[in-house]
């Protein structure tokens, strides 16, 4: 029986670690980034398929490279800074023997630094054509629960990234139309710890599940530009969904897994899918000072319902084998994402912005666990840009999130002959900077 604990405790975990865990609660739903470059944090992406008038087009709407007169190079990166403070308690229930575990206090403050990077570029052909490229990071974030508390049971690090390389074209119909489309190379590495026990209350049977899958997957992007006068443009874009089968390993190291002799897995495997994302937006310029930007984004999440992990770690009694299939219900709904933004132009060298956001989780209450305690969130931006000269300028953003506390009350885990039982609440912000440099190569 302690064995079948110890292992159905494993897999439960190694199914969580698949995706549900590898999240940040405080960003854009879900893990997914809106922070592809210093112009959308300045202005939390308002008017970001319609704007085009950098290099940073090539990803948000390809159809606006056709706006790029000239070479041009953006670097840059963002710093984001998460804090997240979650109260309740942890109970394990085994029903094949009928104990019920005792709730464990569940409290802990997580948060910390993540960078981001990112890089665009523009290379105009002709008047008709021009070519571009974005590396960045679309998908992803940070999460550590540390080991200190009850909650290294259900969550500790937990982490995500992919980075898309994407090269693009945007082609001019006709003076006011302008067609985009783009190729999305996707890498994506996942790497989830997690402590097990086969008794609660105590340390001293702790054991580490430590797991790492990466894969390589393609996608691609489009979008339309059209100017209906010189001071009035809209963009609609389209992200494709992309699927990733992530491989690696799977390890369990430490006292039970020396106890009960558990081996490693390097066939470890597990099917994501990205969700696809379509926006819509709007700029207008309403004097030589004023321009307005607005922007609405909807984001298909319900691509991920059933993740299913095969060939994890674990060993089951009856079965005799090393290697375990997982499936694990997510149970995501469809988002949308409101942002609206402003420029004021102070001169030639300086211009400042504003952005206001909404932005929806695709958990909901029947499924949000520790491992994802999503929840909607209120995104204000501002930032600014400074022409230094003809060649360079300078562009630095600031968005403040705040995201709605959340509340887990009595949500089963179940697998097998245990169930997990989590209570709690959830507060977190965060704050992101970025700063880029602007080179244009006339």
């Amino acid at each position: 029986m302690a064995k079948r604990f110890v292992v159905k405790r494993l897999v439960l975990l190694l199914s969580l670690s698949g995706l549900v865990s590898i999240h940040h609660p405080v960003m854009a739903s879900a893990f997914q980034l809106w922070e592809l470059d210093a112009v959308s944090v300045g202005d939390y992406h308002a008017g970001h398929a319609a704007i085009a008038d950098d290099a940073s087009t090539s990803f948000t709407n390809p159809a606006g490279l056709i706006r790029i007169k000239n070479q041009e190079i953006i670097a840059g990166g963002s710093a984001i800074y998460t804090r997240f403070k979650v109260n309740g308690n942890v109970q394990v229930n085994n029903t094949f023997n009928d104990i019920i575990g005792t709730p464990q206090s569940a409290i802990a403050q997580g948060g910390g630094f993540n960078f981001v990077p990112f890089g665009h570029y523009a290379f105009p052909v002709n008047n008709k054509l021009t070519l571009g490229l974005s590396i960045l990071v679309p998908f992803g974030l940070q999460t550590n629960y540390g080991d200190k508390s009850a909650i290294r049971y259900s969550a500790m690090l937990s982490s995500i990234k992919v980075i898309d390389y994407a090269p693009a074209m945007g082609v001019a119909v006709n003076q006011r139309l302008s067609l985009g489309l783009g190729l999305d190379v996707q890498q994506m590495n996942g790497e989830f710890t997690q402590m097990t026990t086969s008794d609660a209350s105590t340390q001293d049977t702790d054991t580490l599940s430590h797991n790492k899958g990466s894969d390589t997957a393609y996608g691609y992007h489009w979008g339309v530009l059209y100017q209906f006068s010189p001071k009035t443009r809209a963009g609609l874009t389209y992200h494709s969904q992309v699927v990733h089968h992530l491989t690696g390993d799977s390890t369990y190291t430490g006292f039970l897994a020396e106890a009960f002799d558990v081996l490693p897995s390097d066939q470890l495997s597990v099917k994501i899918a990205l969700p696809p994302i379509t926006s819509v937006s709007l700029f207008h310029e309403f004097n030589p000072k004023w321009d307005m930007m607005a922007s609405i984004s909807y984001i298909q999440w319900n691509v991920i319902q059933d993740l299913i992990l095969n060939n994890t770690a674990g060993i089951l009694a009856n079965e005799g084998t090393n290697t375990l299939p997982v499936v694990i219900h997510a149970g995501y709904h469809n988002t949308w994402n409101y942002t609206v933004g402003a420029n004021y132009h102070v001169n030639s060298q300086w211009l400042f912005r504003a952005g206001l956001g909404y932005d929806q989780t695709p958990t909901t209450n029947q499924y949000r666990n520790l491992q994802l305690p999503d929840s909607d969130r209120i995104a204000l931006a501002i930032g600014a840009h400074f022409q230094m000269n003809k060649k360079f300028g300078l562009d630095a953003g600031w968005t403040h999130i705040i995201a709605m506390n959340t509340a887990i009350h009595h949500v089963p885990q179940t697998l097998g002959d245990e169930m997990v039982v989590t209570n709690g609440n959830i507060s977190a912000n965060a704050n992101v900077y970025a700063l880029q440099l602007r080179w244009d190569i006339a």
